[in-house]
């Protein structure tokens, strides 16, 4: 129930198939299937925490979003509620 859920997602489907494809490692009855699966996991969006978008070429910028997003969860007040109680606490 504490987790803290990021979906990473491609900026569109297409795209998606393009990686796919471009990697020249899977079958094309195995990229029907992931992108199949995409689909219905996309569908999922709403119950996660946070949605990051893995644009082509900003690996870098998608990994530091994703860090932030992380530092930022760890001082949320829910999180920090051990802290502030036992500060009331003396």
């Amino acid at each position: 129930p504490e987790a803290l859920t990021i979906m990473l997602i491609p900026p569109t489907i297409s795209e998606l198939e393009g990686r796919l494809r471009g990697r020249g490692t899977e079958s094309e009855e195995v990229i029907s299937d992931r992108l199949a699966k995409a689909r219905e996991e996309i569908k999922l969006a709403s119950s996660y925490d946070y949605v990051v978008v893995n644009e082509e070429g900003k690996i870098d910028e998608c990994a530091e979003l994703i860090c932030n997003i992380i530092r930022a969860n760890r001082n949320a007040s829910a999180r920090m509620k051990n802290v502030t109680d036992n500060f009331l606490d003396k």
